[in-house]
């Protein structure tokens, strides 16, 4: 009894224990078994993406095989067409050179036909001269034979003419000394004469210097020296006009000053105070004058430009609606006082006398 208790006892625990080996196998191959589908999972996306590149990669190739079969293709097209057409200039030159080259052919022959006459003219030409010169070598002969007997004549002729010149020359000696010292005073009066004239010719160029700056100051003066601007239906354009927009003035010119303009913002500038419209004057480049500003019957006094200075002057206006007239008109008025750079107050509209 004792033995088969123990047999039963050893029986158990060897199953136990194969139990518990088949449940430690299990779970062991299920780890494994899961280790190798992740392995396996993770080998397929890895191959996929391979295939995938391998695809994407071949694709890319053919595309880039075929472009450049086209380009090679359509360069070799291009290249051909040119071929082609220095082919056609080639033959067309070729016949040209051709036309040419027969043209010369014939120019040669017609050229080669000329030379020969024009060397049968020659010879017979040059046996004409031989003859000629033969004769004229005779008759030349003839001529220095006649000649040499004029010579003797002739030395004989000059031996009595040189001696009257000897006698003659003496008496000239004495008629050039009086010539000369007759020249000496010539040349004297001449010189003083000269003199005259320079002195006289300076007295007019200045005299003419005169006249004409005191002809440019009488234009000068006969000029306007006040310019008058109305602005029709002032009120009404005024209403139109928002801040900072302005009417402006047609260019004009008036004693002086060629280029001027004015500008009138009903509602004042940017920089101008509140409630104050602004009267603007723009002056030509260099001007350098005194001058006044009227809007009806407001203004602010004698203004004067500066050397290098703005050439744009503001007139601040206080109820500019109050000089609107009586036919709607708002009249602005720009008087010239004196041009700065005349120092004649002759032609100035006023006379500015300071006592201190």
């Amino acid at each position: 009894g004792e033995t088969k208790a123990a047999v039963m006892q050893k029986d158990a625990a060897v199953h136990k224990r194969v139990d518990e080996l088949t449940n430690m196998t299990e779970s062991t191959f299920k780890v494994i078994n899961e280790r190798f589908e992740e392995m396996v999972r993770v080998s397929r996306a890895r191959m996929g993406q391979i295939e995938k590149d391998l695809v994407e990669g071949t694709a890319g190739l053919r595309a880039d095989c075929r472009s450049e079969i086209e380009r090679v293709r359509a360069d070799y097209e291009q290249e051909a067409a040119r071929l082609d057409v220095d082919l056609g200039d080639l033959h067309t030159k070729y016949d040209v050179a051709k036309q040419e080259i027969g043209f010369l052919q014939e120019k040669v022959v017609e050229h080669r036909e000329w030379a020969q006459r024009q060397l049968t003219e020659t010879a017979t030409a040059t046996r004409a001269v031989q003859v000629d010169s033969q004769e004229g070598l005779a008759a030349t002969t003839k001529m220095l034979n006649a000649l040499r007997d004029d010579a003797v004549a002739f030395r004989e002729k000059m031996g009595n003419y040189v001696g009257i010149l000897q006698h003659t020359s003496d008496k000239r000696g004495d008629a050039i000394v009086s010539l000369e010292a007759q020249r000496g005073k010539i040349r004297h009066d001449l010189d003083v004469l000269a003199g005259d004239h320079k002195a006289y010719t300076g007295d007019m160029d200045s005299w003419a210097d005169d006249v004409r700056a005191k002809v440019e100051r009488l234009f000068r003066a006969l000029e306007p020296s006040k310019g008058e601007w109305r602005i029709h239906r002032a009120h009404k354009r005024a209403k139109d006009l928002k801040k900072p927009l302005a009417i402006k003035s047609p260019v004009f010119s008036v004693r002086g000053l060629k280029e001027v303009q004015l500008e009138f913002f009903p509602e004042g500038t940017n920089n101008s105070p509140e409630g104050k419209a602004v009267l603007r004057a723009y002056l030509p480049k260099g001007a350098l004058v005194r001058f006044q500003i009227w809007v009806g019957f407001s203004s602010d006094g004698p203004m004067e430009t500066k050397p290098n200075g703005s050439l744009a002057f503001d007139m601040f206006v206080d109820d500019w609606q109050s000089q609107i007239q009586d036919d709607g008109s708002l009249p602005v008025v720009l008087t010239m006082l004196k041009d700065l750079t005349e120092e004649d107050e002759s032609l100035s509209t006023e006379v500015r006398i300071e006592s201190h």
